[in-house]
């Protein structure tokens, strides 16, 4: 319901190193109320405002091609990876330096402790609160990252499960370290069959989210 069925495929090609070239993929997203104050530049044949993903793996020239986008079209950076929104770890992960991130500001990243747990749901609400404010500032949001998950979920939605629960989840947790992964696979086949069968018994994440959400 968030996302239009019209795309359009462009290719970008510039020279770094070597020649790269990305598929940026524009996406119109149907939430946004037209009575936004954008200028003429951010509508195509009138159409609702637009948001451009720019896709790929680590190290593949994501930030680079999107910070030269930035300096080219009035467009805002929302990045969309599942490491960068931590503050600390920015070894491994790709993170923009200082320096780019100050010639091109990225939004959703070091925005959270490590501590912290952070899922699709809640960066799903995070990129449409980011997207909608660059529309209202008249500006297209350029979402950049690696994390195929997120982009699933902003553009397909999720369903409609209940938040984490950290109790709950420590709790699971103990128990992982005590009787093992074997004893709560086989657990969850006896509250949610249907669910054991699903999620493969060497699967610790799966398993414990689904024992959490049937103890919530």
């Amino acid at each position: 319901p968030w996302v239009k069925p019209w795309m359009a495929e462009a290719q970008w090609e510039h020279h770094a190193s070597e020649d790269v070239r990305h598929r940026i993929h524009f996406v119109s997203f149907a939430s946004f109320a037209p009575s936004c104050p954008l200028s003429p530049e951010t509508r195509m044949n009138g159409r609702p405002p637009i948001a451009v993903f720019v896709m790929g793996p680590t190290a593949s020239g994501k930030t680079e091609l999107a910070m030269a986008l930035h300096d080219r079209l009035p467009v805002e950076l929302v990045s969309v990876d599942s490491a960068m929104v931590y503050r600390g770890m920015d070894i491994g992960t790709a993170k923009p330096s200082r320096e780019e991130l100050a010639r091109a500001p990225h939004r959703l990243i070091d925005i959270c402790e490590p501590s912290e747990i952070y899922s699709a749901a809640r960066f799903r609400d995070d990129a449409l609160r980011a997207m909608r404010a660059i529309t209202a500032a008249g500006r297209i949001p350029l979402l950049v990252g690696g994390t195929m998950l997120y982009f699933r979920a902003l553009q397909h939605g999720l369903s409609a499960l209940p938040q984490s629960d950290r109790a709950i989840r420590a709790d699971l947790e103990a128990r992982l370290a005590r009787d093992g992964l074997a004893a709560l696979h086989r657990a969850l086949a006896k509250v949610d069959p249907v669910a054991a069968r699903r999620i493969h018994a060497n699967d610790p994440q799966r398993t414990l989210r689904a024992l959490e959400v049937w103890e919530i």
